[in-house]
């Protein structure tokens, strides 16, 4: 643990790939995926952006989306994923309930990690942003890979770990030992987190 305060320097807070009907309970059992409180936890987000918008903190939406032909899906669909967050598909817009405004940053990316191929990093400057503050899914793969190159780029990271959801339970919590491994004050409730504010 560093003992580093909640915020350091200008706090950003991300929102990642919140999309579709992501609040409706949509647990497959027979894949056991996603994790069977998913939707809950997203349930959880928009009093947070609601809380981050009342202290001017700039919110940045980012969206997973993929061409219908999808010839930028790369090596994603080698695992366990299927095809998904087609440009086409409805359910690959930002979920209605997180209420995305235009005074609020929105970035499209096609890999897993906010910051691969996109214009993060350059909103972020423009922000002047040092903290991070991390809600969304999957905890294991876009959340992963998106803290894990922001503490490469030396961001405070702060992941809201009852407002972020896995693929499984088991790979839920796996992520969220890994990074705070790389960052041992990272993880924050949505409650102590907003107490602390």
């Amino acid at each position: 643990m560093s003992g580093q305060p909640l915020i350091v320097g200008n706090p950003v807070l991300l929102v990642i790939d919140v999309q579709g009907d992501c609040m409706t309970p949509t647990h497959d059992a027979a894949r056991n995926f996603p994790m069977p409180d998913y939707s809950e936890r997203m349930r959880r987000v928009p009093a947070l952006i609601d809380a981050a918008r009342a202290r001017g903190m700039p919110i940045v939406y980012m969206q997973e989306v993929h061409h219908p032909s999808m010839i930028d899906f790369g090596r994603e669909l080698d695992g366990f994923e299927r095809v998904h967050c087609l440009e086409s598909d409805p359910s690959t817009t930002i979920a209605p309930e997180v209420d995305r405004r235009p005074t609020d940053f929105w970035v499209r990316k096609r890999r897993y990690s906010s910051f691969f191929g996109t214009d993060l990093e350059i909103t972020l400057r423009g922000l002047r942003a040092r903290t991070l503050l991390l809600v969304g899914g999957f905890t294991d793969v876009c959340v992963h890979y998106t803290f894990a190159d922001a503490h490469q780029r030396d961001y405070v990271c702060r992941v809201v770990e009852d407002c972020v959801a896995g693929s499984t339970y088991e790979a839920h919590e796996a992520a969220l030992a890994a990074m705070q491994y790389l960052q041992g004050d990272c993880r924050w409730t949505r409650e102590a987190l907003l107490a602390a504010w």
